[in-house]
């Protein structure tokens, strides 16, 4: 399998079921989409991906009997392929709400700006629909200045490919397409991954994606202590490469890295725990 080659699959409730009120609020974007003829893909990316599909096949009883739990805690992203977020709820998705029986269950339109010191690097929308959390935002691609003691991308709006990319972690570049309802892999590893429990960086060059950001380190530590997957050999040289370590002292905070280190701790795993 090659890096950076599509996989799609279609999806089945095999794979993973979607709840009602997903249905339903999927629906609606679905058709503000259509009412207003927009060009736009609507895509759901990262955690909630990762984690339907996850928990759905898994056979390990801790994460099984807490699958409520963790996904009550994951955001559903949807990721817009030509224009800002903002933008959709705004001209698109708010107007053709108001003219349903959606419209009482819908909340004020959220717009979070972009706060690079607050580890927030893109403008985010969000909107609350029939109980459902969503925040809107742009598909993109990143670059970094090597020489810059921070760790804040320049950003532009990208491709899937590109979006991909940027990503940490094969396992969080996983796009649930609304529109076809198949799960996009633009990595070519994200769903084998999976199946593998295997952590690996969309990028084949593990050591820029770390060094890049190498808050990144700790986050793989906590996927590795949350779902007891393995590191890519790879991944694991990146992380423990000297460069890697004196760019994680000098870009990232201590605060960051507390509060990664916090969350590192906050899933009990049976891979790990068990006597």
């Amino acid at each position: 399998m090659d890096y950076n080659k599509l996989v799609t699959i279609k999806r089945t409730d095999d794979m993973f079921q979607l709840d009602s009120k997903e249905k339903e609020v999927f629906k609606y974007l679905e058709t503000a989409v259509l009412q207003h003829k927009l060009p736009t893909t609507l895509r759901i990316a990262g955690g909630w991906v990762r984690d339907k599909i996850l928990y759905a096949t898994n056979e390990n009883s801790y994460l099984a009997s807490h699958q409520s739990s963790f996904m009550d805690e994951v955001d559903i992203d949807v990721a817009l392929d030509d224009m800002k977020g903002a933008e959709f709820c705004k001209k698109y998705l708010i107007p053709y709400l108001q003219s349903t029986t959606a419209s009482d269950q819908m909340s004020t339109l959220g717009v979070i700006k972009e706060n690079p010191a607050q580890s927030k690097h893109l403008e985010t929308a969000r909107l609350r629909i029939s109980g459902v959390e969503i925040d809107f935002v742009n598909l993109r691609s990143e670059t970094y200045d090597e020489t810059a003691k921070h760790r804040i991308p320049i950003q532009k709006m990208g491709t899937p490919e590109e979006d991909t990319k940027r990503r940490d972690f094969t396992i969080n570049a996983l796009y649930y397409n609304i529109q076809n309802d198949t799960i996009e892999d633009f990595s070519g590893f994200g769903m084998e991954d999976l199946k593998s429990r295997l952590i690996r960086t969309p990028d084949p060059d593990s050591r820029r994606t770390m060094k890049e950001d190498p808050l990144r380190v700790l986050r793989g530590l906590r996927f590795l202590s949350r779902l007891g997957f393995e590191l890519h050999t790879d991944l694991a040289d990146a992380m423990a490469d000297p460069n890697v370590k004196a760019a994680l002292q000098h870009k990232v905070s201590k605060e960051r890295i507390g509060v990664e280190i916090r969350k590192l701790f906050e899933y009990r795993n049976e891979f790990i725990y068990e006597a």
